[in-house]
């Protein structure tokens, strides 16, 4: 078997692609990651990547410089460099491996010619249509404006959907979306995301502060439930909490002017490494209250460090939450839920030890990066299979 996969960045692409060249499987990795980012290309992939970050460096300025109108065109423009850059290597494949957007042009090729290629996409979200509605009625509840999706990626999107011969679905609740919207579910395989278990910092909490530290990772923005968070944080009484909020505001966030000014709210904008890696130790749980997320990398990550977790059932990473062991998974909106929660976690701390072990416990066996790389290439291989 040999793969061509094509991603616009590092996000889970870069395990996923560490997988298929440790499986000898990796024919090419067309990429689109910033050069100028603070990440670099682990030194394996580097005799089979193909780097393509011109026009994907453009829209990401265009996200620091707020050139609003401007960044969904060079989005789309990037990935449609990127499906070009395919082709070639693509049509030499078993198997054409890419992030949606990037490539209809080379599954239109590979289908004129009539070549066993098999065209799968690896689709980190809910289906298109699917996510939209959610986004948009839950924008209508909150009275706010909410997203404005690119029209050119979204008709892209279905015109891709319609030509893929298979789709990765990173959760169940991803999976169930593509066939509320008629994909038959032979096309569906579940492969997820994982995290790299920790060795280099504590995964103990903190002793002798006695705040309950609550955590959330992620944009400050309406999809991801933030507010609901916030109200639950509102109705959890304790003698000392805090809420910490690490991530970017993604307007518009959905949260009441002001609501972000309580005394036991701290909101420290973006973190990575080792500053992320001190809030998820000093952390007693972390909470991700999506109202569409079709996984949530950040859950898998936070088990890795022997936290427990709060998911919504909208967050695809319920998969890997067995509720009341290692976790608890609330409805959608499920503020008193929530507040339940946090309020049984606040009052054991041998609650927390033990939730926080059985985490530990599932990120070692079934969110590690090295069990998700081997059911990558697994499906893969049952996809060749079945042409």
């Amino acid at each position: 078997m040999k793969v061509t996969y094509t991603a616009p960045n590092f996000s889970h692409h870069i395990p996923y692609a560490l997988a298929l060249q440790s499986a000898g499987v990796l024919h090419a990795f067309i990429c689109g990651a910033s050069r100028f980012s603070r990440r670099s290309f682990p030194k394996e992939l580097a005799p089979l990547l193909v780097r393509r970050d011109h026009l994907q460096t453009f829209f990401l300025a265009s996200l620091v410089l707020r050139l609003h109108p401007l960044s969904p065109v060079l989005q789309w423009l990037s990935k449609c460099y990127l499906d070009h850059s395919s082709t070639a290597r693509a049509l030499e494949s078993d198997v054409f491996l890419f992030y949606p957007g990037c490539g209809l042009a080379t599954m239109r090729k590979i289908k004129q010619r009539g070549l066993p290629v098999r065209c799968v996409m690896d689709y980190p979200t809910t289906h298109a249509t699917v996510r939209r509605k959610l986004l948009e009625d839950e924008a209508k509840l909150l009275g706010i404006p909410g997203e404005q999706p690119s029209e050119l990626d979204y008709r892209r999107l279905l015109a891709e959907i319609e030509l893929a011969d298979a789709f990765l679905c990173p959760s169940e609740f991803a999976r169930r979306s593509f066939i509320e919207m008629g994909v038959d579910p032979a096309k569906l395989h579940l492969v997820g995301y994982g995290a790299a278990i920790r060795t280099d910092f504590p995964v103990s909490r903190p002793v002798g502060d006695h705040v309950f530290r609550v955590l959330y990772v992620g944009q400050l923005g309406f999809r991801k439930g933030v507010r609901y968070l916030l109200e639950a944080m509102e109705m959890l009484k304790v003698p000392s909490k805090e809420l910490v909020l690490v991530g970017a505001e993604a307007p518009p966030s959905g949260i009441p002017s002001g609501a972000l000014d309580r005394s036991w709210i701290r909101a420290v904008g973006v973190a990575s490494g080792m500053d992320l890696a001190r809030h998820f130790a000093e952390a007693n749980v972390l909470v991700l209250p999506s109202l569409e997320d079709s996984f949530g990398l950040v859950v898998a990550e936070a088990m890795a460090y022997g936290l427990p977790v709060i998911v919504s059932e909208n967050a695809g990473s319920a998969d890997v939450v067995t509720h009341g062991r290692n976790g608890f998974v609330v409805p959608a909106r499920g503020v008193k839920e929530m507040a339940g929660y946090l309020s049984d976690l606040a009052a054991s701390s041998a609650l927390q030890d033990e939730m926080g072990r059985a985490a530990l416990e599932v990120s070692r066996s079934v969110a590690s990066w090295d069990a998700v790389g081997e059911r990558l290439v697994g499906e893969l291989e049952k996809i060749v299979a079945s042409a």
